[in-house]
């Protein structure tokens, strides 16, 4: 038997996850497929865990300038980079989990865990499972791009997903790119120096 829903979402990030909820405002029965981890880009890889390690880099900033605010510190800043990302671990599972909650006790949204795959303009196949849909929302997210410069692949580099990770700051670091993660990773590291 195949189920129908009023709208398939494909993708449990922040847009589909929107989506999904938004719907199920709107009493829609609602097919939310996520492939896994649950969380998407945002919560798990981007803006959410770069705001965790700016805000231990920006207490870093403040006790170095503690002076200029008659605040008078004594003695080396150290930072203890383990609990720093221990710190933003917690914070981004308890989002996760937060919104895998939501999804599971609303009772307009049926989750399906596994890849979905378009079987024709209103069906998708996620494993064996067959899914119609009257609307389709597709917030697949996005995944890390290493781009093709010359020297790149000779030299140590790391994507930001390896520096949100990193346990042991690196001793020099250069930064490639422009966008708000990219900008967030580099006031962590250069606020993380002692």
């Amino acid at each position: 038997m195949i189920m129908e829903y009023d709208l398939v979402v494909l993708g449990g990030g922040s847009a589909g996850y929107s989506a999904a909820v938004t719907a199920s405002k709107h009493n829609k029965k609602v097919c939310l497929i996520e492939k896994g981890p649950f969380g998407g880009l945002c919560i798990l890889k981007g803006c959410m865990p770069s705001k965790t390690l700016i805000w231990s880099a920006r207490i870093a900033e403040l006790i170095k300038k503690s002076n200029e605010f008659g605040v008078n510190v004594h003695g080396k800043i150290s930072f203890d980079v383990s609990k720093i990302i221990n710190r933003k671990n917690k914070i981004i599972k308890g989002f996760a989990d937060y919104r895998f909650e939501n999804v599971k006790k609303n009772k307009n949204i049926i989750l399906i865990t596994g890849e979905g795959k378009f079987i024709s303009n209103n069906e998708i196949k996620v494993g064996s499972k067959k899914i119609k849909g009257k609307n389709f929302v597709i917030a697949t997210g996005s995944e890390v791009f290493v781009p093709n410069i010359e020297g790149l692949k000779e030299v140590k580099f790391i994507t930001s997903d390896e520096a949100l990770e990193l346990k042991k700051l690196p001793k020099s670091l250069a930064v490639l790119g422009g966008g708000a993660v990219t900008l967030e990773l580099a006031y962590y590291f250069n606020n993380s120096k002692k």
